[in-house]
């Protein structure tokens, strides 16, 4: 009895194992393909967005960034700069009390003389100085409310960039990509991101020279305080501009560094071979170390430099 019942749960067993093992067999069928069986375009495209979704979301994700950080930035400068805008334009208009002066001078005037006079014309007698801090205080503000504007119209850039994952095929989606990332080199996106922090940095130095001009003639002193913490600013930032400009391994990098290296790509090189000669000549004849390093660092430089002449 136990024997026929062990008989059958073993038979049931085995016919359950072999329904599982041909549906294993099924699906390592339909999972091997052959190649001729993939669309070699669509394989491509598949691979191509996937590396592509990859490094748009890390190229998107910084522009983002550097976005927000710029529009947060530029609200709080436009506050500050439009509060000491509001405290200079009483200077651009008439005094009430010199107005009054003025007419009581012309009532005095015409109670002399009973003749009649010339209309009274506003009197307005506003410094250069004040006029001159304040243009310079209304293009600093511009400046900073132009970043402002090319900051949200590039938030509004990143998401026209995204739509072209989300709509079509799989090869439709990779050759629009394929098309919006050509545009984006080929028009400068990543020269206008760079371009914001600059314009950023400009509105406030152009803020400190303002208020510099404005307090000149009222307190000499103060200007002179702002004007050195102005320039040591200044000095600091155009050094370490400079600095990334000539050395590859310099960690100050900025916007302005990289503008500085487009436009005179000549000083790298030069300041590279430079540094060459002067380290030989300053460390004397080290026939042991100076071929190495001069072999090492000559194809750095990109330009003939003469081993005698180093060796000297």
């Amino acid at each position: 009895m136990h024997t026929t019942t062990f008989q059958g749960e073993f038979v049931a067993f085995r016919e359950l194992e072999e329904t599982l093992v041909t549906r294993l067999e099924n699906v390592i069928k339909e999972l091997k393909t052959t190649p001729n069986d993939i669309d070699p375009a669509t394989n491509f495209w598949t691979v191509y967005n996937q590396v592509a979704d990859e490094h748009d979301g890390d190229m998107l994700g910084k522009y983002s960034g550097d976005l927000d950080t710029s529009l947060l930035f530029a609200g709080l400068f436009s506050a500050i700069s439009t509060a000491f805008i509001v405290q200079i334009i009483p200077s651009l208009q008439p005094n009430p009390s010199d107005l009054t002066n003025a007419l009581l001078l012309r009532i005095l005037q015409q109670n002399k003389s009973f003749g009649g006079s010339d209309p009274l014309a506003p009197v307005m007698n506003v410094s250069p100085t004040v006029l001159r801090a304040q243009s310079i205080l209304f293009a600093s503000l511009s400046v900073n409310l132009f970043a402002a504007f090319i900051a949200v119209l590039g938030k509004q850039w990143i998401l026209y960039y995204k739509r072209a994952s989300t709509w079509g095929s799989v090869v439709d989606r990779g050759k629009e990509r394929q098309v919006k990332f050509t545009g984006l080199q080929k028009w400068g996106l990543h020269f206008i991101m760079e371009l914001l922090p600059v314009l950023l940095q400009l509105a406030l130095l152009l803020f400190g020279i303002g208020i510099i001009a404005y307090l000149w003639d009222i307190d000499r002193s103060a200007a002179e305080v702002i004007m050195v913490s102005v320039y040591t600013g200044f000095a600091f930032y155009a050094g370490i501009a400079v600095a990334a400009t000539i050395w590859n391994d310099c960690p100050f990098q900025t916007p302005l560094s990289v503008f500085l290296l487009k436009a005179f790509p000549w000083a790298k090189k030069t300041t590279g071979c430079l540094f060459v000669g002067l380290s030989t000549m300053t460390w004397g004849n080290r026939s042991d170390v100076y071929p190495l390093m001069i072999d090492n660092l000559e194809p750095l430089c990109h330009l003939p430099c003469n081993r005698c002449m180093l060796m000297l």
